[in-house]
C-alpha cells in the first residue's frame, strides 16, 4: 500500500495518523522517502542534479494498524508499507 503525503503549509508541520484497520495486521514500512528543500528557490542543474530529490526520510511510525506521520512544512512524502 502506498500513500502519497503533501504538507504545503509555508511553517507548520502537519501531524497526521493513518488507520489500516481494515487491512488485518498491518506490516512494516518499507519505503519512506521526502522532497523538501529549505531553499524555496532551490533547483536542479546540469552541475548539481540532486540538490531537490527525494531523500529518506524519519518520522513515521507503524503502531499496531495505525501510521503516524510527522509531515514537515512545504514536505511531499512517500510512504509505503507492506501489509
Amino acid at each position: 500500500m502506498t500513500f502519497f503525503m503533501v504538507n504545503r503549509h509555508l511553517t507548520e508541520t502537519l501531524e497526521t495518523s493513518i488507520n489500516l484497520a481494515g487491512f488485518g495486521n498491518a506490516g512494516r514500512i518499507t519505503l519512506h522517502e521526502m522532497i523538501r528543500h529549505d531553499d524555496l528557490e532551490a533547483v536542479n542543474t546540469a552541475t548539481a542534479p540532486d540538490t531537490v530529490a527525494p531523500r529518506p526520510a524519519t518520522g513515521a511510525d507503524l503502531d499496531g494498524s495505525t501510521v503516524n506521520i510527522a509531515l514537515p512544512s512545504l514536505s511531499y512524502q512517500v510512504l509505503r508499507i507492506k501489509i
